[in-house]
């Protein structure tokens, strides 16, 4: 019988609640005590490895969540575990996933060993579709995937959420735009490389962050109707 993600939280001791709190003895003693189906849940719950400034902000009051931290800090796990909570707890249907080239999006955010499928787990794991450029889960939710080369074909397209890689690698302008007119469903969501030319930034910061190597993601709330 297949424990549920509940039953093996519950069996956690309450006071991990992170296991990056935990010293290697601890961890190991921790993954030790607990069943080889539970250990493999527990690998894959990102809210215990996670540090805190890998998680996004606690309030819904943010535009912006700009990660700047250098190689190491684990951006496209970040990235790739947001956008999988969004689709599987967030209710999310439509996420555009976007990156400088076509060859990016499918060997570093989909394929990669930090990305979206290396992340999921097998009950939930998208399948990637490479002739319609796009990753379906199992409950329907589509990850379209999209080069920043090609500006036109966010043409039409609308979205909840996007995740925005290496914004700063963009060749074409006018990718950015585009995607801001398709940003129309639920209450979208993006994530890039960059400084932004806004106020409205939660940031999480490495002392190892170096220019150049910089990484947002960007979750834009809608205002609610008044």
């Amino acid at each position: 019988m297949t424990s549920t993600p509940n039953s093996v939280l519950n069996e956690t001791p309450r006071e991990i609640n992170s296991l990056t709190h935990l010293t290697e003895l601890e961890r190991d003693e921790l993954l030790s005590s607990v069943t080889e189906t539970e250990r493999e849940y527990l690998k894959k719950e990102w809210s215990l490895w996670a540090r805190d400034n890998q998680l996004p902000p606690p309030k819904d009051d943010w535009v912006y969540w700009l990660i700047q931290a250098g190689r190491g800090f684990g951006k496209t796990r970040t990235g790739a575990e947001w956008v999988r909570d969004q689709v599987e707890n967030k209710g999310v249907k439509r996420v555009a996933l976007i990156a400088p080239t076509a060859a990016d999006v499918r060997d570093v955010m989909v394929n990669g060993e930090s990305g979206i499928i290396g992340c999921s787990r097998d009950e939930f794991l998208p399948k990637y579709e490479p002739s319609k450029r796009r990753i379906v889960w199992p409950n329907g939710a589509t990850g379209m995937m999209y080069s920043a080369e090609e500006s036109e074909r966010l043409r039409g397209p609308q979205h909840e959420k996007a995740w925005c890689d290496e914004l700063a690698a963009w060749a074409d302008e006018g990718t950015w735009d585009m995607l801001q007119f398709g940003m129309r469903l639920g209450k979208p969501t993006k994530r890039h490389h960059d400084h932004p030319e806004t106020d409205d930034v939660h940031e999480s910061n490495q002392e190892t962050s170096r220019a150049g190597d910089h990484t947002w993601l960007d979750a834009r709330q809608q205002e609610e109707p008044s």
